[in-house]
């Protein structure tokens, strides 16, 4: 069984290992846990309408939580607290940005111009 239980371990070798050797792997790793979790934020923001934004960080949580004790009960992979954390910024990021695309379909900005700009709204005042 392996695990790795001191939090931000990841984030400390990031910032002390050069880009070369396992710097590259160590950002790899964790962009593709907050990636992964950012399309079960966006359901979660569709299915829940009010208070969102908590309850998708208790289920990414869990789901993550689910997936790292698997994990550690079957040694397959490593049980790592860096991850938890990963996955549940992952759901809170993707339940936002699922927030941002239900305000701009429901038509609440009706009297702004909207420009989409990398997943994010630029919202321009009207000039005429």
């Amino acid at each position: 069984m392996v695990y790795r239980i001191l939090p931000f371990r990841s984030y400390i070798l990031l910032l002390t290992v050069q880009w070369h050797g396992n710097g590259m792997y160590i950002a790899m790793a964790l962009l593709g846990n907050l990636i992964l979790f950012i399309p079960l934020g966006i359901i979660i923001s569709k299915i829940i309408k009010r208070n969102n934004v908590l309850i998708a960080i208790g289920i990414g949580f869990l789901c993550s939580l689910m997936i790292e004790t698997y994990q550690y009960f079957s040694c397959v992979g490593t049980f790592e607290v860096d991850d938890l954390i990963q996955n549940t910024w992952g759901a809170c990021i993707g339940c936002c940005l699922g927030n941002i695309a239900n305000e701009l379909c429901n038509g609440h900005m009706r009297n702004k111009n909207v420009y989409p700009i990398v997943g994010v709204g630029l919202y321009l005042e009207d000039a005429v």
